[in-house]
């Protein structure tokens, strides 16, 4: 059994990603959900709607939770639920394209102590080019430059040293080793430095091999994309909603600087 560990908002997004896992993560030794659900405002009407889809799905390891809502404690809530001896994270609002034999992926982490995280790719998988490697090098981001590939058991893998939070499958006993993520700290960046200041010698990778195309989508983006150019358009149509609905910091998030009214 291993323990799959989701990141809610309480979206309806969630549905589409628990089918699309199911179908496509395929696994002999079957699965234990641990769901924690963040309740926003926006989104309480929901609510009903997914407990019962849980409820059909015999999924009841379910936290929700009405009050403060932090993405760090959620994370930090699931990590401490764990059990099994490896785990799947996932979030609410991600689907998976191809299929992906989990049992071959495991056997390789059993047999291969140093690999501690296995990420499924969100894009096509790109070698990096010259081009690639100076553009990192201006702003400072060598470190999201993928390393060799390597074939291991027949299953092929792509050094990487970005502890990210996206779809992966990783060794509980890593995961037990992270420090509280303080409130309101950023936890893929949290975790991917206490990682790496831990292990000199890197056990991330990404599952396939250069020119893959990916095997996971983000189906929550979209939406964000959509609200932020509706959001962009109304304040330059009318900068007089900076005042009323205090969008200024939104804006300036958006477009990257300060705007001007």
């Amino acid at each position: 059994m291993i323990d799959v560990i989701v990141t809610s908002t309480c979206r309806k997004q969630f549905e589409a990603t628990y089918a699309s896992f199911v179908k496509n993560v395929k696994y002999r030794g079957g699965f234990r959900f641990i769901i924690h659900v963040d309740v926003f405002e926006k989104n309480k009407r929901y609510l009903p709607k997914l407990l019962e889809f849980l409820r059909h799905n015999r999924i009841d390891d379910v936290k929700i939770n009405t009050g403060k809502h932090s993405f760090a404690n959620a994370v930090n809530y699931l990590h401490g639920r764990l059990e099994s001896e490896y785990y799947f994270n996932l979030e609410d609002d991600w689907i998976f394209l191809r299929q992906i034999d989990l049992d071959s992926v495991m056997q390789v982490m059993k047999n291969n102590e140093n690999i501690h995280n296995i990420r499924f790719s969100k894009e096509r998988i790109k070698k990096p080019d010259l081009i690639a490697k100076k553009r990192l090098a201006k702003s400072n981001e060598l470190y999201l430059l993928t390393g060799d590939q390597v074939s291991l058991g027949g299953t092929d893998l792509i050094e990487s040293t970005l502890w990210s939070l996206n779809p992966h499958i990783a060794r509980t006993l890593i995961a037990k080793q992270f420090p509280h993520i303080p409130e309101g700290t950023n936890p893929e960046n949290f975790l991917f430095k206490k990682y790496n200041s831990k292990f000199t010698v890197s056990g991330l990778y990404i599952y396939g091999k250069y020119g893959d195309p990916p095997y996971v989508k983000d189906i929550g983006r979209h939406c964000f994309l959509v609200k932020k150019i509706k959001t962009i358009s109304e304040i330059l149509r009318n900068p007089s909603l900076i005042k009323k609905q205090d969008r200024m910091k939104k804006m300036e998030r958006y477009l990257g600087g300060q705007f001007e009214s």
